[in-house]
């Protein structure tokens, strides 16, 4: 998968729920390896790749450099399945699905927003 793909969910929720559903589904089937992911940048929760392989790993190449900096996917895929919930008000799904990749997503964000506002202040005590 690649980013964005969940952005349409919301749509999709209300036209066609079972392929917004296998959208986001794909996502909840790689939440272990969005936590390791997470882990192996020094984060906490779960992060997305850039481009996903089948097993949920980055297919990103190396080069690209831009596989471990794409934080805002993490928040598109959390977006989109509190989006799918409003929709379809399924709160089942919610509970065993959407809640745990959401919980997951936001922790990864919270903790990227911490490391981003200590080197914040590191750059402001060297002004």
């Amino acid at each position: 998968a690649f980013k964005g793909a969940e952005q349409p969910c919301q749509g999709l929720g209300k036209l066609q729920p079972a392929i917004a559903r296998s959208l986001l589904d794909y996502r909840f089937e790689r939440l272990e390896a969005a936590k390791r992911n997470a882990f192996s940048h020094g984060y906490k929760g779960a992060m997305y790749p850039w481009e996903s392989s089948d097993d949920g790993s980055e297919d990103t190449p190396v080069w690209a450099l831009t596989g471990p900096f794409q934080h805002h996917i993490t928040g598109d895929i959390a977006w989109a399945n509190w989006k799918y919930f409003q929709v379809t008000k399924d709160k089942l799904w919610l509970r065993e699905r959407g809640w745990p990749v959401i919980q997951n997503d936001g922790k990864n964000v919270d903790d990227a927003v911490r490391h981003i506002l200590e080197i914040e202040k590191t750059v402001t005590v060297i002004d």
